[in-house]
């Protein structure tokens, strides 16, 4: 399958997913969202997400979305 994605849509892309735990520490993701341990959940930082280009938002997609298997 082939999907055309401009970088809104990677953004979108990317804050549909959360990092498993063990992404925490990765420069990127650290830089680009938090965790909050009362509540359980991810957030991220969508002024930080808009920095990245469209290959870093691919790339930090395709990290969270494997790092759950």
């Amino acid at each position: 399958m082939k999907i055309d994605l401009d970088k809104k849509g990677l953004i979108d892309l990317v804050k549909g997913t959360s990092p498993h735990y063990d992404l925490f520490e990765n420069s990127i993701v650290k830089l680009c969202g938090t965790f909050n341990g009362s509540s359980g959940t991810w957030s991220w930082n969508e002024y930080e997400l808009e920095k990245l280009n469209e290959r870093q938002l691919y790339d930090l997609y395709k990290s969270c979305r494997s790092s759950w298997s």
